[in-house]
């Protein structure tokens, strides 16, 4: 019995401790699993913490260069509607001088069209122009050439008649029977004045 019981009082602290020590064993296990947990854990969210400075890092970058881009677009935006706003001002003027332009090409046309119903050429050969215009002229009016002519006929020979009547009253007053000088001077008076007289048939 004795035995028995120095068996058992010295199995029972042993199980005991052997229970202790299988717990403190499982609490060590637990502990390092979650030691490596944690580990793996914080490898993790250090990477992930790695990764979004990455990223942060990255969208910073694409960031600026769209702020650059931008900038740069603004400024390219800028000279366009610099140039546009250049080139616009010129066209108005363009568009006003075309206007001022289109005004004057219709007041052209305008004397074009008045200067048709009265042009005026200057001849080459003047002396053929005055011709065409007397020949014109002339068969316009052959009628009344005609009758300017007959009457300047008329005239030139009324003007003959009175001077040789007026030759012939002289010559019969100054004739002398004895003296044949006085007819010739008489004669030649008579001739003199006919002679006067031949212009004026030219003339007309």
């Amino acid at each position: 019995m004795r035995l028995v019981q120095q068996v058992l009082g010295s199995a029972i602290p042993l199980l005991a401790n052997v229970a202790i020590l299988l717990y403190v064993f499982q609490r060590f296990l637990a502990a390092t699993r979650l030691r490596r947990k944690l580990a793996r854990e914080m490898r993790d969210f250090g990477t992930m913490v790695e990764r979004a400075r990455d990223n942060l890092r990255y969208i910073g970058e694409r960031v600026t260069r769209g702020m650059d881009e931008i900038e740069q677009d603004v400024g390219k935006e800028l000279r366009v509607t610099s140039r546009l706003t250049t080139q616009s001002a010129r066209l108005a003027g363009v568009l006003r001088r075309f206007a001022g332009l289109e005004e004057n090409v219709i007041e052209l046309v305008r004397m074009d069209g008045n200067r048709e119903n009265a042009k005026v050429e200057t001849p080459i050969d003047v002396s053929t122009e005055i011709e065409k215009v007397v020949a014109a002229a002339e068969g316009r009016s052959v009628d009344g050439c005609r009758e300017r002519r007959d009457a300047a006929r008329r005239k030139n020979e009324q003007q003959q008649q009175q001077l040789d009547e007026n030759a012939r009253e002289e010559e019969l007053a100054t004739r002398n029977p004895l003296s044949k000088f006085s007819t010739c001077g008489a004669r030649e008076m008579a001739r003199k004045v006919r002679v006067a007289t031949m212009p004026e048939q030219n003339v007309t």
